[in-house]
């Protein structure tokens, strides 16, 4: 009787790749944005935007903006995933998400720093995974500056790749007010993970072995060990985490202070999420800082909760 072609394929190439080591580096960091960052097509004109450059590493300059609304409030500082650039949003093959979560920030009274990764947008280099934390680690810095060192008024949002960048940054010790992951990913599993959801599990199993581990790193030691709150926003039909490593991940989050969101997106549409700002995400922002107003989109949410509240106590006084 032939045997099945695949798993025999499958298992020489796992055979091969330990003889010769996994030797690829897997293309986490994709092409995206524009080489130039206008703020005009990223924000209303009501917003305050200056452009960002850093300096990492000769022939390394990162680029992207800061978005400034308050002297006091809160700092958002924005990790893109892969695919997505501080120039345009979150790209893919048939959309583009914009970064509404800019203005928005701005009209809450909080203000914002995003940072393309190096070889991304208008940032220089050559697209490195490895450099991740480097780049990752710059942007702190710049943050930290941006806050005149108060360290508690920084939050950190990530999105798939850009959580691994948010971990690293936790890692060394850093002590913002909060972290938000939106689909999050592990660099032991990203890969594999990928290939299985988008080109089956054949793909999986013959291509994985070749490819290293983006970066060294770990998530949930970085979760288990943060000196601040770290929430999670995760989906039931996003396979780029699986069941077993939302398991184990999410009883991590929950220590750290942080609440650990499931709900039923996919990874894109959490994409879409990180994207804006939602009423979730809202309700974590106003518990880490229930000293701040949130300007505008404050007041909005005060009022619908005041109305909400006078129809519910009207329900209960109706004969």
């Amino acid at each position: 009787m032939n045997r099945p072609l695949a798993p025999s394929l499958a298992l020489l190439s796992f055979c091969t790749s330990l003889v010769l080591g996994a030797c690829l580096a897997p293309p986490v960091v994709r092409v995206a944005g524009t080489r130039e960052v206008d703020p005009t097509k990223l924000l209303d004109s009501k917003s305050q935007a200056e452009l960002v450059e850093l300096d990492v590493e000769p022939g390394v300059t990162l680029r992207g903006l800061y978005v400034h609304a308050s002297d006091t409030g809160p700092l958002l500082v924005h990790f893109m995933g892969s695919g997505g650039s501080v120039t345009t949003g979150a790209e893919f093959e048939w959309m583009t998400y914009g970064m509404s979560s800019f203005a928005v920030s701005a009209h809450s009274d909080c203000n914002s720093l995003a940072i393309d990764y190096r070889g991304v947008g208008a940032s220089s280099g050559a697209r490195d995974a490895g450099k991740l934390p480097v780049d990752a680690w710059a942007i702190w810095c710049e943050a930290m500056r941006r806050a005149k060192g108060d360290s508690r008024r920084i939050v950190l949002r990530g999105c798939s790749l850009g959580t691994l960048a948010v971990a690293s940054i936790l890692e060394r010790g850093a002590n913002p007010r909060g972290a938000l992951l939106f689909a999050p990913v592990r660099a032991e599993s990203l890969v594999r993970n990928w290939l299985q959801q988008y080109h089956g599990g054949v793909a999986a199993n013959l291509l994985s072995p070749w490819f290293r581990k983006p970066l060294e790193l770990s998530l949930e030691n970085a979760v288990a060990g943060a000196r601040c709150p770290v929430a999670a926003v995760v989906g039931s039909e996003d396979r780029l985490l699986s069941l077993r490593e939302k398991e184990l991940l999410a009883p991590l989050v929950r220590a750290s202070g942080g609440c650990w969101l499931e709900t039923s997106y996919n990874h894109i549409e959490l994409v879409e999420q990180f994207c804006g700002i939602g009423n979730e995400e809202f309700d974590t922002l106003e518990a880490l800082f229930p000293e701040h107003a949130f300007g505008l989109f404050g007041e909005m949410r005060r009022n619908m909760r005041a109305t909400r509240n006078a129809m519910r106590a009207a329900s209960k006084v109706r004969p």
